[in-house]
């Protein structure tokens, strides 16, 4: 677990959770229960109270995106502390801060680092590791809806910081992984390997990232909140353990996790793109090459914090909790075709069966778009 600072007093507060029933919300409400907070959850409720919320908890089930509910919802509460981990507009951001009856001391708000402008022209691997000082990329016509949604969320927060001193301060994790992780991610790899399946990585598995232990990343928020700083709000701060990790390393750690060899199948994103495949058919959960790191640097110069557990660790907890937990799936259609063209590489059957993934590829783009 990481090191909560020690020169930070800690104080009763009232705190409010937007979101709070998965993964990250999951871990910030079991850390925050064993202390004697008043704790409010706002979400949906689409899980089950009894599988996330503590005793020291009350929820309230609400659509953020309805003003006038959420204003009722919010009722006379008066809050401390805001922990904002699901908002993915501007209007998500918008309509909180417009129904509070007082600013919080602290507005802890979970962006991403996809925020960054990765995709521009000229290549960012220069730049590498991130810092928060990197541009932001593009709101409209970024590359997919959600960074678009988180960028226009951040500015509507720097927005009200500047105009109003708002006190809201951003974190932006990196992938995020650990037990309760509902996307299909180390659980990948998990799943091929503990059931004796081969991995496709692609191209040769240069393509990297950078991952944060979900604990790691919500000791980090809890220590912003509890921070007595000033100099903090307004600032914005990566949540990583600062470390490339490339898709062979990667699969490498998990063999050690398990104690298990790979069965690796390297496939060429161009070609298979040459085919008809595109983003949407997922094989690999990934980037399938570049990739994204972000530097750590600021959290451990301003705030003294430190990335506690290694990928060994984390990537242990992780799997103890997906063998009784997680997703387990079966191969798709897909993924047995392109391994099977793959194999057949040099083999009197490699042009019919490059055909059957030619003709899977397109009978799985058709049901995307039927389903759009």
């Amino acid at each position: 677990m990481s090191k909560i600072g020690e020169n930070v007093k800690y104080t009763m507060k009232k705190i409010l959770v937007v979101g709070g029933s998965k993964f990250i919300g999951k871990e910030l409400l079991k850390k925050l229960s064993t202390k004697n907070d008043e704790i409010v959850v706002i979400n949906r409720g689409t899980v089950g109270k009894e599988e996330y919320l503590p005793k020291n908890a009350r929820h309230i089930s609400v659509d953020r995106n309805d003003k006038e509910a959420m204003k009722k919802a919010i009722g006379n509460d008066k809050f401390d502390i805001i922990y904002d981990i699901c908002a993915v507009t501007a209007d998500h951001v918008k309509i909180l801060i417009e129904v509070l009856n007082q600013k919080p001391s602290k507005h802890i708000h979970v962006s991403s680092g996809s925020v960054y402008d990765m995709y521009r022209e000229e290549s960012p691997i220069f730049s590498l590791p991130f810092s928060e000082d990197f541009p932001i990329g593009p709101i409209e016509g970024a590359v997919h809806p959600y960074m678009e949604g988180k960028r226009d969320a951040e500015k509507i927060l720097y927005e009200e910081f500047d105009k109003n001193k708002y006190p809201m301060i951003i974190v932006r994790p990196t992938f995020v992984y650990g037990p309760n992780n509902y996307i299909y991610r180390e659980a990948y790899f998990f799943d091929r390997i503990n059931n004796d399946r081969a991995i496709l990585i692609p191209n040769k598995g240069n393509g990297f990232q950078d991952l944060v232990y979900v604990e790691d990343l919500v000791d980090l928020m809890v220590l912003l909140a509890e921070s007595e700083d000033k100099k903090i709000l307004g600032e914005a701060y990566n949540a990583t353990k600062g470390n490339i990790i490339n898709a062979n390393q990667f699969v490498k750690s998990v063999e050690k996790v398990l104690k298990k060899k790979a069965d690796i199948v390297y496939y060429d994103v161009d070609e298979i793109t040459e085919m008809g495949w595109t983003m949407e058919l997922q094989l690999y959960p990934y980037m399938p090459e570049g990739g994204n790191c972000q530097d750590a640097r600021k959290i451990e110069q301003d705030l003294g914090f430190k990335n506690q557990l290694s990928y060994i660790e984390g990537l242990t907890k992780s799997f103890e909790w997906w063998l009784e937990n997680g997703e387990k799936r079966e191969e798709s259609e897909l993924e047995r075709n392109l391994i099977d063209y793959i194999k057949s590489k040099g083999k009197a059957d490699e042009e019919n069966l490059k055909e059957i993934l030619r003709d899977t590829i397109s009978k799985e783009q058709r049901k995307i778009k039927e389903q759009t």
